[in-house]
């Protein structure tokens, strides 16, 4: 169970947490030979404010924060409390009620064909930007598995396949479906 971080309740958005990838916060995890990260920072951009006349990327140090991981250790998921004061940075959250559940699937509300979007970030030309500007790419779900495959960490596990064209700096990335498949309120 997470820790609800403080003053992060909320009927809509839940609380706020950083996901990712769990061999993105624990390099090496996923050839079991995990390195010792001394510490973690968080690229936010900033809003415009009275020392800044353009919104600008900031890097905020959380030290060695206590990363949560599923205990099914085929899951390559990392989870930490977060919280940043939405007047100063710019970020979205994501409700939960928009989370894919077990159910879903299971009555075929996800299914191949499905149309997928997912961001990241172009790491080969961040240095010559001032502010973080996600490339978003699309692609489809290919293949919904009824049995367990090898995931990420070489553990057999549930995984959804997406037909995509992918390049480092898209770990950790939210997936988004669209069960709509873009057609709804078009």
């Amino acid at each position: 169970t997470l820790p609800v971080p403080a003053g992060q309740e909320g009927k809509d958005f839940g609380f706020g947490y950083l996901v990712t990838n769990r061999h993105v916060v624990q390099p090496g995890i996923e050839d079991g030979k995990p390195c010792h990260v001394l510490n973690y920072f968080v690229l936010i951009n900033r809003k415009v404010d009275s020392t800044q006349s353009a919104p600008h990327a900031d890097l905020i140090s959380l030290g060695r924060p206590n990363w949560h991981f599923s205990t099914d250790d085929s899951v390559d998921l990392g989870v930490l409390p977060f919280s940043a004061p939405s007047d100063v940075y710019d970020y979205q959250r994501i409700p939960v009620d928009n989370f894919i559940t077990k159910e879903m699937v299971e009555h075929k509300l996800v299914v191949e064909g499905d149309p997928v979007l997912f961001s990241g970030l172009f790491i080969q030309t961040f240095e010559k930007v001032q502010s973080l500007e996600p490339i978003v790419r699309s692609g489809i779900l290919a293949m919904v598995p009824n049995g367990l495959m090898e995931t990420t960490l070489h553990k057999r596990g549930r995984i959804y396949l997406a037909e995509a064209h992918v390049f480092g700096g898209n770990s950790g990335s939210p997936v988004i479906v669209d069960t709509a498949r873009f057609t709804a309120g078009v």
